[in-house]
């Protein structure tokens, strides 16, 4: 008889695992119960996030992603990208190591057990989203401050699925008198969509829209092109 008697703070111990299991093991069944609706709210969370970093990015330069093609087929095709970076499976060691954790602190008390594990995954599965949209934000921030500064290599955490690169402008006919110089200046290639070339001057430090049937656009090295004046 004395091994089945818990102190009082194990009592108190257990009434707190279970006040926050219960809300976690709701969801849970509820998500397994309904996996086609469990599925497509995943894959609109992370439609969500790739979303919101496309904003981030584009309104850096005054665009919308949708200025360079970019709408719902195209967002959602590159969620995949960021299911499966490092940040989604560090967070899933740390809700393994949770779920264990509260495994040998429950004990033998099999519905509290079933229960805590299903609500230790749902709140990874929370914490992971959180984990995400922070990374992927950052990921956007950074990318846009380094094409400003004439170095589009992607130096955040995530990819984020946008790759703006170096390029050489060459015009096919004279070029206007007010970007007769554009060729000469470090200049990083945005997107293109609907006859329309978004390039970002780093030496000028300007957003340019030009006629994508005027101009040539050629990839170039880092080092073939003068420094950025843009921070």
């Amino acid at each position: 008889m004395d091994e089945m008697k818990t102190t009082p703070e194990a009592s108190r111990g257990r009434r707190l695992v279970l006040a926050l299991a219960r809300p976690g093991a709701t969801l849970g069944r509820r998500a397994m119960a309904n996996p086609l609706l469990t599925l497509t709210l995943v894959g609109l969370v992370f439609y969500a996030i790739v979303r919101l970093s496309y904003d981030f990015y584009y309104s850096s330069f005054g665009l919308e992603p949708e200025d360079v093609g970019l709408g719902y087929a195209d967002t959602i095709s590159r969620a995949a990208t960021i299911i499966v970076t490092a940040p989604f499976l560090l967070m899933l060691g740390i809700g393994l190591v949770m779920a264990l954790g509260l495994c040998l602190w429950i004990g033998d008390d099999r519905p509290l057990l079933a229960g805590g594990l299903t609500a230790a995954f749902v709140y990874w599965g929370i914490a992971t989203v959180i984990a995400v949209v922070t990374l992927c934000v950052d990921s956007a921030w950074r990318l846009a401050d380094g094409v400003e500064s004439g170095d589009p290599s992607p130096k955040g955490v995530i990819d984020i699925g946008v790759h703006p690169r170096l390029v050489e402008v060459a015009w096919f006919d004279e070029a206007p008198p007010t970007l007769a110089d554009v060729g000469e200046h470090r200049t990083v290639l945005i997107g293109a969509n609907d006859g329309t070339t978004f390039l970002y001057d780093a030496t000028d430090c300007a957003m340019l829209r030009i006629p994508s049937g005027t101009i040539t656009l050629t990839d170039i090295d880092d080092d073939d092109v003068a420094e950025s004046a843009c921070s």
